[in-house]
């Protein structure tokens, strides 16, 4: 996502430097999608890869509810492309090592990019929108 969804975390991320007021972002988990921005923000403002892996690890807990709340919306979707919603329910509440997927992501940047950013940086994600961000979080 970091690589082929670029310019859409970065549209997100301009979005909630220049909204008036507070902004929340969301995905049905709050893990993948939602994580990989998160991570994005937490990069431009300059946290440690240990503390963006740690915040995106503390979405497992929460991995059963999510299940239940959406097995009946997903359900039918799932059943249509031949899975199995009681299968893949159980499946999110295993630890498979979330926190290893988003080490894997960052080391995989870096090695890659060099800047875990770069290719952010490289769909639009200028110095003046990470000062922006950091002013927002009070970094500034």
């Amino acid at each position: 996502m970091f690589e082929n969804a670029a310019g859409s975390l970065v549209s997100a991320l301009a979005i909630m430097a220049y909204s008036p007021g507070a902004v929340a972002f969301h995905c049905a988990a709050g893990r993948d999608r939602t994580g990989v921005l998160a991570a994005s923000l937490l990069l431009a403002l300059g946290a440690s890869d240990e503390d963006i892996v740690a915040d995106y690890e503390r979405t497992h807990a929460n991995m059963a509810r999510v299940s239940e709340r959406t097995r009946v919306s997903l359900g039918a979707v799932m059943k249509k492309y031949g899975y199995d919603a009681d299968v893949a329910a159980r499946a999110a509440t295993i630890d498979f090592g979330a926190d290893r997927a988003m080490e894997v992501t960052l080391h995989t940047l870096r090695t890659r990019h060099g800047d875990p950013l770069a290719p952010l940086r490289a769909a639009g994600l200028g110095d003046g929108l990470v000062a922006r961000l950091r002013e927002r979080a009070g970094l500034a």
